[in-house]
């Protein structure tokens, strides 16, 4: 039976990868409102996963690594607001707004590549189910490659 973190896990991917897909499938309002909705569920999920570091530094008493979780959830409030300014001010009318966009969503792929690396680097393996890892880094490309098809799509 497939363990539920691995089902919940890709569950969660599958909004990005639904985004992803519609951008390409609707008209430029839609797909407007289909980034803003990327831009937000992006920085929910990444603030999810800078949870799971607060709480194992927490319980390990490890305060950089309490610093360093919270990081996620900040940079994702400001990279959500951005990218919803720029969607909703009539940026997108210009390149430039198709610039600093496309350094918002590239921001965010930086955000979960670092969140794989804390993963790897602080979470106790010997206490994960076995996969875990290997799991969360197909999520990980999943999202990346989503995030990258978005960044495509505004330049197409």
């Amino acid at each position: 039976m497939t363990p539920l973190y691995r089902i919940l896990g890709y569950l969660g991917a599958f909004p990005f990868i639904g985004a992803a897909a519609a951008l390409f499938m609707f008209d430029e309002t839609l797909a407007r409102m289909v980034l803003g909705f990327l831009f937000l569920y992006a920085g929910l999920i990444a603030s999810f996963l800078g949870g799971v570091h607060w709480a194992h530094a927490f319980i390990g008493h490890r305060e950089g690594q309490m610093l360093l979780s919270m990081l996620p959830s900040l940079l994702s409030l400001v990279l959500s607001g951005w990218g919803i300014i720029l969607l909703t001010s009539g940026m997108l009318a210009v390149t430039f707004g198709h610039v600093l966009l496309s350094i918002a969503l590239g921001l965010y792929i930086l955000l979960y590549t670092a969140i794989l690396i804390m993963d790897a680097q602080w979470l106790d393996k010997e206490k994960l189910p076995a996969g875990y890892m290997t799991t969360r880094s197909g999520i990980t490309v999943c999202v990346i490659a989503s995030l990258i098809a978005s960044i495509v799509f505004l330049w197409i």
